[in-house]
C-alpha cells in the first residue's frame, strides 16, 4: 500500500486526550495521494488535521479555502481491495462508513464499479460516490452492473470541493437517517409483537373464561331444571326467613302458588288454607326423612 507523511491514519484521539465526535466515517478509495490530501482539507477540522492551507498548494481548489471544514473522520485506501478490507474492519467494529468516494480508474486492481459492488456486499447500506473525470461505462451498463440504487452518485473530477463537502453530509445525513429509521422500524416490530402476544394471552385467558361461564350456566341450567321437576317440595328462603323461591312441587302438595307466598315466612303453612290432615302428613314425610 503506497503512503503518504501528508495523510495521517483516521483520528482516535484529541492531543488533549479528548474523544472527538466525528459527524460521520468517510472513506476515500483513490490511486492519487493528492485526492486525499484535497478531502481531509476540506471534510476535516484542523484541529484533527493541521494542515496549513496555502496558495500554493495547486493539490487544492483555492475556493475550498473559503469552506468552513467539518469533522469527518477520514479512512484512505489507495486500491478497492484495501478499501474492501477496510470496510469489513469498520463492520467488525459496529462502526460502519457512512460515505466512501471511489475513483473510477485505480489500475491495476478493481475499478470504481468493481469495488462498488464488492463494498456493498459487505454494507448494503454504505453511501457511494463514483468519482471520475472519464466514465467508461454508460448510464445504462452503470445500472446493469450495480442496480438502480438511491445509494449511489457520480461525481465528475475536477472536484468543486464545496460540492463534495455538500454531497458528504447529505448522504451521511441519508445513512444516519436510515439507520434511525431502521431501528424505529424494528422497535414498533418489537412492540407489535409484544402487543400481540398480550392480545392473545388476553384473548385465551378470555376464551378460557367465558368457557368456564359456559360450563357454570350449563350447569346451572341443568340444576334448574332438575329443581323445577324434582318430586320433592323445595323452598328456598332468605337469612330472614322470607320465601324467595318454591318449586313446582311444592304449589301442588301444598297448593299455593308461587306469588301466593313469596316473601312470606314458611309459617303460611299453618294459614288454615291447607287441610290438616295434609299438613299432618307432610311434616311427618318431612321428620321422617322421607321424600
Amino acid at each position: 500500500m503506497t503512503t503518504n507523511p501528508l495523510i495521517p491514519p483516521s483520528v482516535d484521539a484529541l492531543p488533549d486526550g479528548h474523544s472527538p465526535r466525528p459527524v460521520a466515517r468517510v472513506l476515500v478509495i483513490d490511486d492519487n495521494p493528492s485526492i486525499h490530501v484535497d478531502f481531509r482539507k476540506t471534510l476535516c477540522s484542523p484541529r484533527f488535521y493541521p494542515v496549513k492551507f496555502s496558495e500554493a498548494d495547486e493539490s487544492f481548489d483555492d475556493a475550498a479555502l473559503k469552506i468552513k471544514p467539518s469533522e469527518f473522520e477520514i479512512t484512505s485506501a489507495y486500491q478497492g481491495e484495501r478499501g474492501l478490507a477496510a470496510v469489513r474492519e469498520a463492520m467488525r467494529e459496529g462502526r460502519p462508513f457512512s460515505v466512501a468516494f471511489v475513483d473510477m480508474r485505480m489500475p491495476p486492481g478493481w475499478d470504481g464499479v468493481e469495488t462498488t459492488s464488492r463494498l456493498w456486499e459487505v454494507d448494503p447500506d454504505l453511501q457511494v460516490v463514483i468519482c471520475s473525470a472519464y466514465m467508461d461505462y454508460s448510464w445504462e451498463e452503470l445500472v446493469a452492473r450495480l442496480g438502480t440504487s438511491d445509494r449511489l452518485l457520480v461525481l465528475k473530477k475536477p472536484f468543486d470541493m464545496i460540492e463534495v463537502q455538500q454531497l458528504a453530509h447529505v448522504m451521511a445525513e441519508k445513512r444516519m437517517l436510515l439507520q434511525q429509521v431502521r431501528h424505529h422500524m424494528a422497535h414498533l416490530e418489537e412492540t407489535v409483537k409484544l402487543r400481540t402476544q398480550e392480545l392473545v394471552r388476553t384473548q385465551t385467558e378470555l376464551l378460557a373464561d367465558i368457557t368456564q361461564r359456559k360450563q357454570a350456566e350449563s350447569g346451572l341450567r341443568k340444576l334448574s331444571r332438575a329443581v323445577e321437576q324434582s318430586p320433592v317440595s323445595i323452598v328456598i328462603t332468605d337469612i330472614n326467613g322470607a320465601i324467595e323461591y318454591v318449586n313446582p312441587k311444592f304449589c301442588a302438595v301444598t297448593g299455593y302458588s308461587f306469588e301466593d307466598v313469596r316473601g312470606r315466612n314458611p309459617r303460611v303453612l299453618k294459614s288454615g288454607e291447607m287441610p290438616s290432615e295434609a299438613y299432618r302428613q307432610l311434616w311427618a314425610t318431612i321428620t321422617a326423612g322421607e321424600e
